[in-house]
């Protein structure tokens, strides 16, 4: 079992390779607004404690990390933090 099954959830699904086919989104800005609005507020703070928890696991290489776990995903492969930030500030 993954330690990270809601950030697995929004990254295969919500931005995953086919989430314009679930979304109907290709921004992945637009597709993080799409899931905030359809999760329920315990769902987002599973988020919120998970990424926190990346962060916290990872940071001595998260970009690294982050991007062979989610590198079938349609965000910014350059700036992990920002768009771990962009989730956060959401």
């Amino acid at each position: 079992m993954s330690a990270y099954p809601t950030l697995d959830t929004l990254m295969s699904l919500y931005l995953g390779q086919d989430s314009f086919y679930f979304t109907g989104e290709r921004d992945a800005s637009k597709c993080i607004d799409f899931y905030l609005k359809n999760e329920s507020e315990e769902t987002k703070a599973e988020l919120l404690d998970e990424l926190f928890d990346f962060v916290s696991e990872h940071n001595d290489a998260l970009t690294e990390n982050f991007n062979r776990r989610y590198r079938h995903s349609i965000y910014d492969y350059a700036d992990v933090c920002g768009f771990l930030e962009l989730i956060n500030d959401k």
